[in-house]
């Protein structure tokens, strides 16, 4: 989950000194779509999290369905992430006003301050209320704290869902550092990379070394690859078979839930995800981007929108859902109330919350913090 894409700020109400979400390509072209498929796999990992927060809540028919929803909604991000952090890449290694530890240092800092400011207050509030409230279960591997706060580890028993960031924070800095090592062919040098990781991932699956598990060589990092070629084919304006690659991609994908739900998703390894949802995500992505260049072809804005708070959506809605649990059921108010108004409740606050989040404390930090730390050209 990272950068933005959508309308100007100004024009949604946005302080016009943050720059509108918007991913361009290094020529200039703004591409929108991107932004409205976050936004729907956002929306994919919040309702299967709402689904299966607690039984009996009158959605149990759904939840065999719902976790693979849930878990496929981070492979689309991975994809996403890793076609936008190309981008990026691309237009910030092709700035020639700035040195190689110019570009790497300001690629870092836009991406730390995105990631870890939102993620730090909800784990401030998270952190002296897990004496009362069970944010996750007793089977969930609990690491130190300090190692959870940076994002260390590929499991958070405070905030769940954080375990992607992980993975996020490992790719940004293979990206900042092939900003630093060679910006003007900085695809050149991740392209190195890719190969090496594939070479690593394959060679441990095939020997199955208990140090597969870690993110340099876990198989889901393929889904950074897959984004980072969609994002190489879309700059050199390779747009043939949009429509195919979107429909094949769909259908991919729906058959990948099927696969993935019949064969107990929660217990397979992490090359079952990478191919039944990273492969036709990418597919996916792909063939939605081209449509948008080659064209026109866009998403409503309103999906944009929640593309918009995605971030902050994901980073709230676990900890918000948990603790409205622990209130009703402490209060008596569980079972008392239908269950499927009271879950909507709980999500419809989970989703203000997350949108709020977003605009009064994700944007504001977020320029505040660049302002100050981010080096201006000359």
């Amino acid at each position: 989950m990272k950068a933005s894409a959508s309308v100007p700020s100004a024009v949604r109400g946005y302080p016009a000194s943050q720059t509108a979400p918007a991913h361009s390509l290094p020529g200039g072209q703004v591409i929108t779509n991107i932004q409205a498929v976050r936004g729907i796999a956002s929306l994919m990992v919040f309702l299967g999290h709402g689904i299966l927060l607690h039984p009996g809540m009158g959605f149990d028919w759904l939840a065999p369905f719902m976790g693979p929803i849930a878990s496929s909604g981070v492979d689309v991000f991975f994809v996403i992430s890793g076609f936008i952090i190309a981008t990026v890449a691309m237009k910030s290694g092709g700035d020639t006003r700035y040195s190689p530890r110019e570009i790497a240092w300001n690629f870092t800092v836009k991406r730390l301050t995105r990631i870890y400011p939102v993620f730090w207050i909800v784990m401030a509030l998270a952190l002296p209320l897990a004496r009362y409230v069970e944010f996750s279960p007793s089977w969930i591997e609990h690491s130190s704290n300090l190692r959870q706060l940076f994002l260390l580890t590929h499991v958070n028993s405070h905030i769940m869902a954080a375990w992607s960031l992980g993975f996020e924070v490992y790719f940004y800095a293979v990206v900042a550092l092939a900003l630093l090592i060679w910006p003007r062919r900085v695809m050149s040098v991740l392209a190195i990379w890719s190969a090496v990781s594939i070479a690593v991932i394959l060679y441990g699956t095939h020997f199955g070394g208990s140090w597969t598990g870690a993110y340099p060589v876990s198989p889901m990092v393929l889904e950074f690859v897959f984004g980072m070629l969609i994002a190489w084919l879309i700059s050199k304006r390779v747009f043939g078979f949009a429509v195919t690659s979107a429909v094949l991609g769909a259908i991919c994908f729906v058959v990948g839930l099927e696969v993935l739900r019949l064969n107990t998703w929660y217990s397979l390894g992490p090359w079952w995800r990478t191919i039944y949802s990273g492969v036709p995500s990418a597919f996916l992505i792909y063939g939605i981007v081209a449509l948008e260049m080659k064209r026109g072809w866009k998403f409503a804005p309103f999906w944009s929108k929640f593309g918009d708070a995605s971030y902050s959506i994901y980073i709230w809605h676990q900890f918000l859902l948990y603790s409205m649990l622990t209130i009703c059921e402490k209060a008596g108010i569980l079972g008392s109330v239908p269950g499927p108004l009271l879950l909507g409740i709980w999500m419809a606050i989970a989703l203000w919350v997350g949108f709020l989040s977003y605009r009064y404390i994700e944007i504001p930090v977020q320029d505040a913090l660049n302002g100050r730390l981010i080096r201006r050209a000359a």
